[in-house]
């Protein structure tokens, strides 16, 4: 994707647009450890702020990518931020499922020893 410029070599798009964009996704990621919906919350950032029809969060390949892009520096700088919230956010969401799947073993374990405890008692 290419960017157009203006005369002045700025992007079209506000810095509000940015930090409002940067706001939504921050109070998403703290607020929520589901994974999908923390996900779903930087893909709208990223359409509004960047006033595009959609977004697509995906892993990059070097070895794949066949046409650079140009972005204008408020779109790298915005971009960067908001990666590395998402990045945070999948980490986040990564742990608390793991933490609550270990949880649900332990009460698991727990649960199945003090029913065979309480029968033999």
């Amino acid at each position: 994707m290419t960017t157009k410029s203006n005369p002045a070599g700025t992007s079209s798009r506000s810095h509000k647009d940015y930090y409002t964009a940067l706001y939504q996704a921050a109070l998403t990621i703290s607020s929520s450890l589901e994974l999908a919906e923390v996900l779903q919350s930087v893909v709208t950032s990223i359409t509004e702020a960047m006033q595009v029809k959609a977004c697509v969060l995906r892993l990059l390949d070097p070895r794949t990518t066949e046409e650079p892009c140009v972005f204008h520096e408020d779109d790298i700088q915005f971009l960067s931020v908001l990666a590395s919230l998402a990045a945070l956010a999948i980490e986040n969401a990564n742990l608390y499922e793991s933490l609550k799947n270990s949880y649900d073993g332990v009460m698991d374990v727990l649960w199945g020893s003090s029913l065979t405890y309480t029968e033999t008692g």
